[in-house]
């Protein structure tokens, strides 16, 4: 609160009660803009009055600026009875001396770093346009995006990544990317995850893989057979190999006892 140190004591031309009410009705007010005009309309702004001289003075003498006069039921108050009435400080007061139009900028500058309205509504649109899944280790009926959703997946299959390597090698020749074909369906097969025609992209073109599919499967069995009997006679022999050279080893060190006893 400013104090009124002139000669006129204005403020002790005011009651408490007539101060109270003033005060009360300024701040009732709905918005910053309004108390802004009624300040101004409380305003008169008048020629400075100039201490008698002789005329050639006065008559070389150029114009000095206004003084505002602040009125309240007409009555004349200086600037610091008048913003001590209504609580105003003197940063406030500089721009309502100037009788510039109030504009409440409070809150009026926006953010860098918020997003616009639609542009969060686009966010959210997407984000629920996503498969999700509800979550089975609460009670509650919660939904979470999938965990594979923005992550690799880590547990397929390697032999599908060798096989399409193969068919869409370019070295290859048109028979091994057969057998690679033959290869994956019988893998797709056993896993009961596709059907048996499907459209298989070789050079840039669509081949449909139908008519030939069960002589390249069973062709592909036949080696697979082939391949399984070849490991077997291998271990097979093998097992053998270790077996008579286990009995050579049992013989030799028999003999060797009977040597040590004679």
């Amino acid at each position: 609160m400013l104090s009124c140190s002139c000669s006129l004591k204005c403020l002790g031309g005011f009651s408490d009660v007539e101060k109270l009410t003033m005060l009360q009705l300024f701040c009732d007010m709905e918005s910053k803009d309004q108390q802004d005009l009624h300040l101004q309309r409380l305003m008169e702004i008048q020629p400075v009055s100039q201490k008698g001289g002789r005329k050639k003075d006065i008559e070389n003498s150029k114009p000095k600026s206004s003084t505002v006069e602040y009125v309240e039921r007409r009555i004349k108050v200086c600037k610091n009875a008048f913003l001590s009435i209504y609580g105003v400080s003197k940063q406030l007061f500089f721009p309502l001396k100037n009788y510039k139009s109030p504009r409440d900028l409070c809150g009026k500058n926006g953010s860098r770093n918020a997003l616009k309205g639609n542009v969060i509504a686009n966010i959210r649109t997407h984000i629920e346009s996503l498969s999700i899944k509800l979550s089975h280790y609460t009670s509650q009926e919660i939904r979470y995006l999938d965990s594979r959703f923005g992550r690799p997946a880590t547990d397929t299959c390697t032999a599908y990544k060798e096989l399409n390597a193969k068919i869409m090698s370019e070295t290859l020749n048109e028979n091994a990317k057969r057998v690679a074909v033959a290869e994956v369906l019988v893998h797709k097969i056993k896993n009961k995850s596709d059907k048996l025609a499907f459209l298989l992209v070789l050079d840039g073109q669509f081949e449909e893989i139908a008519a030939s599919i069960n002589m390249q499967i069973m062709a592909y069995e036949t080696y697979s057979c082939r391949q399984q009997r070849v490991i077997d006679v291998t271990h097979k022999t093998a097992r053998q190999t270790m077996e008579h050279a286990g009995k050579e080893e049992a013989a030799l060190a028999r003999q060797l006892g009977e040597v040590d006893k004679n």
